[in-house]
């Protein structure tokens, strides 16, 4: 740091890269990387629960959130399924991996027949413990940084769905635009000094 400017950046292999702009886009450790440049980042990061189906003859172009289960496409007539009841059967063991109930997959899926009957007899091909990316308020952090000047935050649990406006959004405030669309999703909402 040179006054309120990241002078410079040191990588995990030591190398040290002088910069004129940084952008925080680290998901789940975006608060631990603002805090190495003295910025307050609070997150309340948490783990899901998520499914993949195999291919599926349900034709669905876009991302699903009904009430009890959201769907979107995953490539190949592939589903990835989520649902937050299913978040609460996912736990930590005590050697800090984490564990999924039994019969929670299947409960997703049950879900999203219901809501589709046309997927009755499809498989779960995979399962995974996701983990979301969520600021203190619930809402992305993108733009400047409150207190570093040359500081922007694309911070976000929509990142794959958003990422190319919010690519663009962020980039031109680096270059130097002030982006109003960004207004409201500024760190400087936070209060943290």
């Amino acid at each position: 740091m040179k006054g309120d400017r990241i002078n410079s950046v040191r990588t995990a292999d030591g190398e040290t890269v002088r910069t004129d702009a940084v952008v925080n886009c680290a998901g789940p450790g975006a608060g631990e990387v603002a805090a190495l440049a003295g910025v307050g980042l609070p997150m309340r990061t948490t783990a899901g629960l998520l499914a993949y189906t195999g291919p599926t003859a349900v034709a669905v172009g876009r991302v699903i959130h009904a009430p009890q289960i959201h769907l979107r496409p995953d490539g190949g007539g592939r589903l990835l399924l989520h649902n937050t009841a299913a978040d609460a059967a996912v736990s930590t063991d005590d050697d800090g991996s984490r564990i999924v109930e039994p019969g929670a997959v299947e409960a997703m899926l049950h879900l999203a027949e219901e809501l589709y009957p046309g997927l009755r007899g499809i498989k779960v091909e995979a399962s995974r413990i996701g983990v979301r990316v969520i600021p203190i308020d619930g809402l992305p952090v993108l733009g400047r940084s409150a207190t570093v000047e040359n500081l922007h935050f694309a911070v976000t649990h929509s990142g794959v769905t958003l990422c190319l406006r919010v690519a663009e959004l962020v980039g031109a405030e680096v270059l130097g635009e002030l982006v109003d669309e960004l207004a409201p999703f500024r760190h400087s909402r936070l209060d943290i000094r």
